[in-house]
């Protein structure tokens, strides 16, 4: 079914919604007219909510996402979207690192673009301890490319330490520490910060 953007779209036979378009793609990320593939009420309790099926029509994409969004009745079989869609997935736009960065740490890259992805899915409980880890790919890595004859020690170390014994630039061993600091405290039962 293909339906225009702030229509009012027949769901099945007894029920009209206004439907909201979402934007664009969740997967590519291009803005785009998505294409309504299905569609389900979900009546709860206290309150009904719209699933909606779509298709990117970006022919290099073509994948299905969901919109979900709560309604409101509207003159019997009417209905209305009243909150603001919910996509799923949720979009993560793509985030490229200096070649240098990747060379010298891959995992760090990959750690830290699955932090980005738990951040912006809402799991911010565990994306701060993954840019934690992150970082401490990133650090002890650097030490080992620039210190490749202390490999072993600076694998056994903590990373607290590392920084300390290896890292000759002060300005990145100041950054380094507080970084620290701060994602520490994201790993703990109680903040201190």
């Amino acid at each position: 079914m293909s339906v225009t953007r702030g229509s009012t779209t027949q769901i099945n036979d007894t029920i009209l919604m206004y439907v909201e378009l979402p934007d664009f793609c969740p997967h590519c990320g291009k803005s785009v007219e998505p294409i309504l593939v299905s569609q389900n009420i979900v009546k709860g309790n206290e309150s009904q909510c719209a699933e909606l099926c779509w298709k990117c029509p970006n022919g290099i994409c073509s994948r299905l996402f969901l919109s979900s969004s709560e309604l409101s009745v509207q003159n019997g079989n009417a209905y209305y979207l009243l909150s603001q869609y919910q996509l799923i997935p949720t979009y993560c736009p793509p985030i490229d690192f200096a070649d240098e960065v990747d060379r010298v740490s891959p995992q760090f890259s990959e750690i830290y673009r699955q932090a980005n992805r738990a951040e912006n899915a809402g799991l911010n409980e565990i994306a701060g301890v993954g840019y934690r880890r992150a970082l401490e790919f990133l650090l002890k890595d650097y030490c080992v490319y620039i210190r490749p004859e202390k490999e072993d020690d600076i694998k056994k170390e903590f990373l607290s330490q590392v920084v300390q014994k290896f890292v000759d630039r002060e300005e990145i061993k100041q950054i380094a520490t507080v970084a620290l600091w701060l994602g520490n405290d994201e790993s703990h039962y109680v903040k201190k910060t």
